[in-house]
């Protein structure tokens, strides 16, 4: 035994060997970032360590490991810099991209926002987004069908919402088209970039970089020009209107400052983006799975049939219904854990030496969680690749905190959290009142494709059809 005088070392967490700086291993994260986190741990277990390129990196697939990561003091953690660097590239600095007192002062700011008080008006605008797309791309007739690509159907879906609640302007086919495109653009670059060691800069010729810079420009001017139009035109109340509203008349309570132009541009970036992917991807695969599951289908439309008609009538009726039931938020619950939108966490840098699991994290040390590990692990969700709402209802075993973490956890949680889990069972429960969702073929879902965040690799074609006595209304 040591000296009692003697610091005991914890040792260092398990994992590959990396040599030529790990170069290898950094190129399998590269080709299959989805699959080999799941190979780490199957190996190296539940806090894996590797050195790649003279920096150390650790992934975390535990639960209780993971809420210490996502709960420590500012002190532990700051986000990665390279992250950080490939979303401001594409995002500018928001509340999402900055860190310390500046994230803590938008995040106060931009936190009104999405307070349940301003949900009420959020309500009648999803609704109206949801009855426009129905009427363009469902079919209106009972016993009428459509054959679709549920990521694109839902893209435009969750694009008109973010639209609509953050610039009150329904977003139109054409526009979708060009601003969805955009995005896969970017996405699909961001990606790539993660892998590298720095961004060059943009006069450098590099992979990509013609497309990703078109890209960027397009959804900026947009955004520009739905800015300087707010600007020009006459000031509503910040709790009145919509979500930009709210942030050019938002004021911090410590400080008494707003945001500037560029943050309020930044932070629309970032709510449009964050706001409707997510969403999207979410949604997509829950039809997927629902489309697969018809008695689970089935049970849950029986839920929503016996609520009274009239709550599908006025949104605010609908949603106080949908939060007295249990199936439509199991459903999504259960499909974001098989599917959850975002897959890591922003990975984070040590700020100094820690423990976590019992071992040893050195100073500057990259910590990522990995939200889909934990969501699949059979510890905690028995047959894990099952789909299987029952899990969320009451009376369901208990999940370990940490284990299920679709919106993160911390300081950092999701801040469009309520937006995005209202704005998902309004959708779903109207879809489901008002259609039958099928497989075109026995095949299973395609597999999930990483491009930031979690999509189908191929597209999920469904057949959707209107159910008898449920007319698709006019916006």
């Amino acid at each position: 035994m040591p000296p009692p005088t003697e610091t005991v070392r914890q040792p260092l967490p398990p994992g590959p060997r990396t040599p030529w700086l790990g170069i290898g291993l950094l190129r399998q994260w590269a080709r299959s970032p989805v699959e080999t986190p799941v190979r780490l741990q199957r190996d190296y277990g539940d806090l894996v360590r590797a050195r790649i390129v003279f920096s150390d990196y650790l992934w975390v697939f535990d639960p209780a490991i993971a809420r210490q990561v996502l709960l420590a003091r500012d002190d532990d953690f700051v986000k990665d810099a390279r992250q950080l660097d490939v979303f401001q590239d594409i995002q500018g600095r928001n509340v999402l991209t900055v860190e310390g007192t500046d994230w803590q002062r938008q995040r106060r700011i931009l936190t009104p926002a999405f307070s349940p008080r301003r949900m009420a008006g959020y309500l009648t605008l999803m609704q109206q987004a949801a009855d426009a797309t129905f009427r363009d791309m469902l079919p209106a007739s009972p016993g009428t069908a459509a054959e679709l690509d549920a990521e694109t159907f839902c893209t435009r879906l969750t694009m008109d919402v973010i639209s609509r609640a953050l610039f009150s302007e329904k977003i139109t086919a054409d526009t979708s088209a060009r601003v969805s495109e955009a995005i896969a653009v970017l996405s699909r670059q961001g990606q790539r970039e993660m892998f590298w060691l720095r961004t060059p800069p943009p006069w450098l010729p590099y992979p990509g970089r013609r497309t990703k810079l078109a890209a960027a420009r397009q959804l900026n001017d947009w955004i520009a020009r739905q800015i300087d139009q707010r600007l020009a035109a006459p000031r509503r109340p910040a709790d009145e209107g919509d979500m930009l509203d709210a942030m050019l008349g938002a004021r911090d309570d410590t400080t008494g400052t707003g945001l500037s132009r560029q943050e309020v541009h930044d932070n629309c970036m970032a709510i449009f983006l964050a706001g409707h992917e997510t969403s999207a991807k979410a949604l997509a695969w829950w039809m997927g799975l629902m489309a697969h599951h018809p008695a689970e289908q089935e049970s849950v439309r029986r839920e929503l049939d016996s609520l009274p008609g009239a709550t599908f009538d006025d949104p605010a009726d609908l949603n106080r219904a949908l939060e007295s039931t249990q199936g439509v938020q199991a459903s999504l619950k259960e499909a974001m854990r098989l599917y959850p939108p975002i897959f890591a966490t922003f990975m984070r840098r040590a700020r100094r030496e820690l423990v976590l699991g019992g071992y040893r994290v050195a100073r500057g040390t990259g910590v990522s969680v990995f939200i889909t590990n934990l969501q699949r692990d059979p510890r905690w969700f028995p047959d894990p690749d099952t789909f299987r709402p029952a899990r969320f209802l009451p009376g369901a075993p208990d999940i370990p905190r940490g284990a299920y973490l679709p919106f993160g956890a911390g300081g950092h949680v999701c801040i469009g959290q309520h937006f995005a889990t209202v704005e998902m069972a309004l959708v779903a429960a109207l879809l489901l009142r008002r259609f039958e969702l099928a497989p075109l073929t026995d095949s299973p879902l395609p597999p999930a494709r990483l491009d930031i965040v979690l999509r189908p690799a191929r597209p999920i074609r469904l057949r959707v059809t209107a159910r008898a006595g449920e007319a698709v209304r006019s916006p």
